[in-house]
């Protein structure tokens, strides 16, 4: 940024800034301009800051070393050098003039308006400049100075730089952290969704192993005990052929319903106990629970509606008449008593297929069931009554009433005849019992 060819040659030199001298024809300056000159050799002359001064005629009056070695001013005093002149060669330093020539014009219009502003020179300085009126001190002079905030700037660019490479880390790790915490996360689902499975297993495999032993036991008294009632029968038979006393006849016969209904009790216990003799056939199931339904609805009351929906093939299975008859009016009879007042329930027919991995070379067995869902919409069950529901002489029913027999026959009459029965119920939700039997195939 030469700028020495424009300035008029000096003529003496003061330390701390050059002072502009007027003409010849001028007086000269007395005592107290010179201590005036002093003291802005002392305000400005050690300042960083390019500092000029002008008079209300735009005569230079001061400039400060910084000054004179920003836009290149010749050591020493200039004559007759003018602001005008100083601002016009500094707009020709400058990469972009319009603005900064636009300002300074703006300034004849408002000679009292302050003004500020950036620049940046040709040699890639930043400055920031600013001019303000200096009052009735120098009767309408200036005040130009000029900043350079190009290490500023520098700084600033290097801490945005910093800041923005920082802010990218910052985004880096917290997408990692947060990969790592999804990660642990669903790890941590998957390792609590696979102890939940396994406890589920166990308590499973616990009832299982409960109602096996409660089935045996059972079945084993329900043996022994029909034997006993079958001589009691016998006697009370003999008895009757031997005794005309009407009164001893009615003890009697009360002595044989007695040992009827206990029969029959242990023909339940036997069934639980999958102690019973079998004879398959077979059947269709949706014929035989289309039949059965029909009966049904005649001892449903008038409020409650139920409901068939069956399958649209035929279901072949093998299994005992009279055992199918009893599994289909236990659940049926069970679901309308857990009806309070008005209701349905539903039943639905269809086909189920499960698949599973076996053998050494992990050969494919797929197995086809007929699928019996028998939903109710009363009043459900808590999860301590599910866990027991199949357990004999258990009942939900209120007043105890009812042997807590029946959903028991129904467990041992599906597992002897290799079936499967599950339930889900919900309080306030109905229930659902979902009864699997196995397709016969020829």
């Amino acid at each position: 940024m030469a700028l020495s060819s424009q300035w008029p040659q000096p003529e003496s030199t003061r330390p701390g800034g050059l002072f502009f001298k007027a003409p010849a024809a001028k007086p000269a300056v007395d005592i107290y301009v010179e201590e005036r000159q002093a003291l802005f050799a002392a305000l400005f002359g050690q300042s960083a800051e390019a500092v000029a001064i002008a008079d209300g005629q735009q005569r230079l009056l001061y400039v400060n070393p910084a000054f004179a070695h920003l836009w290149c001013i010749p050591e020493g005093i200039v004559n007759m050098a003018s602001m005008e002149l100083v601002l016009s060669l500094v707009a020709e330093s400058l990469e972009v003039r319009e603005g900064f020539q636009r300002d300074v014009e703006s300034l004849r219009e408002r000679p009292a308006a302050p003004l500020e502003g950036c620049v940046s020179t040709r040699d890639g300085k930043s400055l920031e400049y600013s001019s303000r009126p200096t009052g009735d001190a120098l009767r309408g002079g200036r005040i130009w100075t000029f900043r350079d905030s190009s290490e500023l700037r520098k700084h600033l660019r290097q801490l945005r730089d910093a800041n923005e490479n920082f802010q990218l880390r910052l985004e880096e790790q917290r997408q990692q952290l947060s990969q790592i915490l999804n990660e642990l996360l669903q790890e941590f689902e998957e390792r609590t969704q696979m102890e939940r499975h396994a406890r589920e297993r166990e308590e499973q495999l616990h009832r299982v192993e409960r109602l096996e032993s409660l089935g045996m036991l059972a079945g084993g008294i329900a043996h022994d005990s029909n034997n006993l009632l079958q001589v009691i029968l016998n006697a009370v038979h003999l008895l009757r052929r031997e005794i005309d006393d009407p009164y001893l006849l009615d003890e009697l016969k009360q002595i044989q319903e007695a040992a009827t209904r206990g029969r029959e009790m242990n023909r339940q216990l036997l069934a639980f106990g999958r102690r019973q003799v079998l004879r398959p056939e077979r059947l269709d199931l949706n014929r035989v629970l289309d039949q059965h339904v029909q009966m049904l609805r005649r001892l449903a009351p008038p409020d409650v509606r139920l409901d068939c929906e069956l399958a649209e093939q035929a279901l072949w299975v093998r299994f005992d008449p009279g055992q199918l008859s009893q599994v289909v009016v236990n659940l049926v009879v069970n679901a309308l008593e857990a009806l309070s007042g008005a209701g349905w329930v539903q039943l639905t027919v269809s086909v189920e297929s499960f698949e599973w991995k076996a053998g050494e070379e992990d050969e494919t067995i797929r197995s086809c069931y007929a699928l019996l869902r028998v939903r109710d919409s009363g009043r459900g069950m808590a999860p301590e009554q599910v866990a027991r529901i199949f357990e004999p002489f258990f009942t939900t029913k209120e007043g105890m009433r009812g042997t807590g027999l029946g959903l028991a026959t129904v467990y041992g009459i599906l597992k002897q005849s290799g079936g499967h029965i599950e339930v889900a119920s919900e309080l306030g939700q109905g229930t659902v019992f979902r009864l699997y039997f196995p397709l016969d195939e020829e």
